[in-house]
């Protein structure tokens, strides 16, 4: 999980880029149906960067342990496009985590804007960990002889594996506790039964029931 979600954040931030750069340009000599697909396309790839820009805005915030304790007890339900099911998030300060109920795994890019709107609903933006770009930019290679290749090739992959580490380090941690179907049970209450009519006789009998008998 941790290799797909760093290859992600590594493809996407340089796609991030490239959008900014060069803005949304759809190719002029596109048919209907593959215009719809390309639009259907960009838009997915922009909808991973949800919340962030909000995510950047929203002021640090300075809980104090009570107060991050409490943020288990504020779930919040959310559907996420493209994946067509709900999922209800909340975040555990006994474990440093964003623990969550869905009815299959996510993947961590749709899991993060979840844990997003969550920060921004209830203004804890300390618990989660934002991943600069800078932070994950490819090393560069020392200019060396080309006989030295093998020296090179080594460098890089050891800096590739530096940078993995550091990325994984700071990465949102998620925790898959149960299903929608387990939430919904755990957390939903059961009706009460119906008040049942009572005549007169019968509470009389109710009454006279636990009343010790005289000797």
């Amino acid at each position: 999980m941790y290799d797909y979600a760093f290859a992600t954040i590594l493809i996407l931030s340089g796609m991030l880029t490239g959008f900014v750069l060069v803005g949304y340009i759809r190719p002029k000599d596109m048919d209907e149906e593959e215009a719809k697909k390309f639009d259907e396309y960009t838009n997915q790839l922009l909808y991973e960067y949800k919340f962030t820009e909000e995510i950047d805005l929203e002021p640090e915030s300075y809980l104090i342990e009570e107060e991050l304790n409490e943020l288990k007890n504020k779930p919040l339900k959310m559907e996420l496009a493209y994946i067509n099911q709900p999922i209800v998030m909340y975040y555990d300060n006994s474990n440093k985590s964003f623990s969550y109920y869905s009815n299959t795994d996510i993947t961590y890019k749709y899991l993060d804007i979840v844990a997003r709107n969550f920060v921004l609903e209830n203004h804890c933006k300390q618990i989660y960990n934002t991943i600069k770009e800078s932070e994950i930019s490819e090393p560069e290679k020392p200019v060396i002889s080309e006989s030295s290749k093998m020296l090179n090739d080594l460098f890089v992959k050891q800096q590739r594996q530096h940078i993995k580490k550091k990325v994984e380090k700071k990465m949102n941690k998620f925790i898959r506790v149960g299903s929608i179907y387990e939430y919904e049970y755990e957390n939903v209450k059961k009706p009460l039964e119906p008040c049942k009519n009572v005549n007169v006789l019968d509470y009389l009998k109710f009454l006279k029931r636990d009343k010790p008998k005289e000797a």
